[in-house]
């Protein structure tokens, strides 16, 4: 499955988070998660490597932590 297929299927299962309010969470433009759904381009995983991980309850993606165990 593409990153954006599984991006898009990470924002239903999570309630419907919207582009913009996954955008403002992430730090990038609305335009640019419209891109990741659309596979036109993908995350640069370089700028967020030192990123400190935010809490399950206070993600991006809310409760839901598709890294938790």
């Amino acid at each position: 499955m593409s990153f954006g297929k599984n991006l898009k299927h990470l924002r239903r299962m999570c309630g419907e988070i919207t582009q913009e309010a996954l955008a403002e969470k992430l730090k990038v433009s609305r335009q640019t998660v419209s891109k990741w759904g659309l596979d036109e381009s993908t995350p640069e995983m370089d700028k967020h490597a030192g990123a400190e991980p935010e809490p399950p309850h206070d993600n991006a993606f809310g409760r839901f932590s598709p890294l938790s165990s």
